[in-house]
């Protein structure tokens, strides 16, 4: 097999596993992962209208973070959809969630750990202020976006990278350094 066939191979091997794993990644993550070419494309041309080129670690970053970027949107459109009494009901339900769990007393197992640790666990907490819960809300939100955005872009980083190939013939790579040659007396 000649060595343009086997390039024209791998490219072709390449467009299908690219598609395939997009696509997959489509239906299990309702489009999200469509996001991540986005994202690379995005970034990409931004780097070649300032002179410089795309890395890998660039392209995976811009991967997941068009995923976390889309996740967040369309969780905010979602929360604003929401009918008029949602956020009172849900805050109403974790406040009797906690009073329930609070009334359980400790597991045996911990007063044979930590002697003298039930009598401390049984007293109930003081309540925290709202504006705690709502940052700690915020912070977990922002977590569990930032993880299903990178799982999700990295799905699609991989599907991107791989019609990278098929459309250019090569990975994406950093420029070659620039060559220094050496002084000769």
């Amino acid at each position: 097999m000649t060595e343009s066939r086997l390039s024209l191979l791998h490219r072709a091997a390449a467009l299908v596993a690219g598609l395939v794993v997009l696509l997959a990644g489509a239906i299990i993550s309702v489009g999200l992962v469509l996001l991540a070419p986005l994202g690379v494309w995005v970034v990409h041309r931004f780097q070649r209208a300032r002179g410089g080129s795309l890395d890998g670690w660039g392209s995976w970053m811009s991967a997941a973070s068009a995923v976390t970027v889309g996740l967040l949107v369309i969780g905010g459109v979602v929360t604003t959809r929401l009918p008029a009494g949602s956020w009172s009901q849900i805050r109403q339900a974790a406040d009797s969630a906690s009073e329930e769990a609070a009334k359980q007393p400790p597991p045996a197992w911990l007063s044979r750990v930590v002697p003298g640790s039930a009598s401390r666990y049984s007293t109930p907490d003081a309540k925290r202020p709202t504006v705690f819960n709502g940052i700690i809300l915020i912070w977990g939100i922002g977590i569990a976006a930032g993880m299903i955005g990178s799982i999700i872009g990295t799905v699609g980083w991989i599907g991107t990278m791989l019609l990278v190939f098929y459309a250019s013939g090569h990975w994406l790579r950093v420029a070659p350094p620039v060559e220094i040659e050496p002084i000769v007396d």
